[in-house]
């Protein structure tokens, strides 16, 4: 505990990603985040075909794959792209696919 009366709990190493140091080395994550230190986050729908979440509620894929939880397989079995792909609107380094009728971010 730190503070003039010792009411501040202290999380060593600090807790991340917005959680609350709740007592001393414990650590009450926001929602989507779990772990020691909140340092993990979930991912409700598992990522597939070898995606790793990497935020709450959001894989990142492999190169060949694409969709919300990397279920799809962009390349044809010729190697042709399978989904036309352009950058993200909100410039955060993604992309907007469509497969089918389902658009999804990359």
């Amino acid at each position: 505990y730190s503070g003039r009366q010792c009411e501040t709990a202290v999380c060593d190493p600090s807790c991340l990603h917005g959680a609350v140091c709740s007592a001393p080395d414990t650590c009450a994550c926001q929602p989507g985040w779990e772990g020691p230190i909140c340092q993990t986050p979930i991912c409700t729908l598992e990522c597939q075909n070898g995606g790793v979440c990497t935020e709450p509620e959001r894989c990142s894929c492999p190169t060949s794959f694409g969709g919300p939880q990397c279920q799809y397989d962009l390349y044809q079995d010729d190697g042709t792209t399978q989904v036309q792909t352009t950058p993200a609107p909100d410039h955060s380094g993604r992309f907007c696919g469509a497969f089918g009728h389902q658009h999804y971010f990359t």
